[in-house]
């Protein structure tokens, strides 16, 4: 089963097979015609945490992730979970939620000074890191990849600005890695 589909993604579809937009990029789980779209990349998940923690040594346990205060992303009005989330709820754990952000790029930055976690995506983390005074770890629960993916209407498939388009941002993606 996917870890995220959403009445969000159906909209998406109406408009592209409408002719309205003429990519979605999304999670690859919410793509409807896998004939006219393609991996564009994949990320796995790390927890973030102040570099100066002193709660949280390389790696963190269950019961210290769980007992941990956290950054927790919300999207829009609540009403779609985050992959982070679904992921969570599916293992049946409770995580301590003291802050809501409304995007992953604003974890880093709560975290700074706290002995707070956030769960982010990795090349995020990353990419924070060199900004923020974090420190990056693993998750201590398996937690599915997340798989971005593009798709286009099956009439644009050798559209040239479509396919230049297609190309640029699967070598933006490569560039993340």
């Amino acid at each position: 089963t996917p870890l995220y589909s959403s009445a969000a993604s159906d909209v998406y579809k109406r408009q592209l097979e409408q002719g309205d937009v003429d990519l979605v990029v999304s999670l690859a789980s919410g793509i409807g015609d896998p004939t006219n779209s393609e991996i564009i990349f994949r990320d796995s998940w790390s927890c973030i945490l102040c570099k100066e923690n002193p709660s949280i040594g390389s790696e963190v346990s269950l019961a210290e992730y769980l007992s941990a205060g956290h950054v927790g992303v919300v999207l829009g009005s609540g009403r779609v979970p985050t992959l982070d989330q679904v992921a969570v709820d599916r293992l049946g754990l409770k995580r301590r939620l003291e802050v809501h952000v409304p995007s992953f790029f604003m974890v880093a930055p709560c975290v700074v000074g706290t002995e707070r976690l956030g769960l982010i995506q990795t090349q995020l983390a990353k990419i924070l890191s060199q900004k923020w005074p974090v420190r990056i770890i693993p998750v201590p629960f398996e937690i599915e990849e997340v798989v971005t993916a593009v798709q286009w209407h099956r009439y644009q498939a050798h559209d040239p600005a479509i396919q230049w388009i297609r190309q640029t941002l699967k070598h933006i993606a490569n560039g993340l890695k």
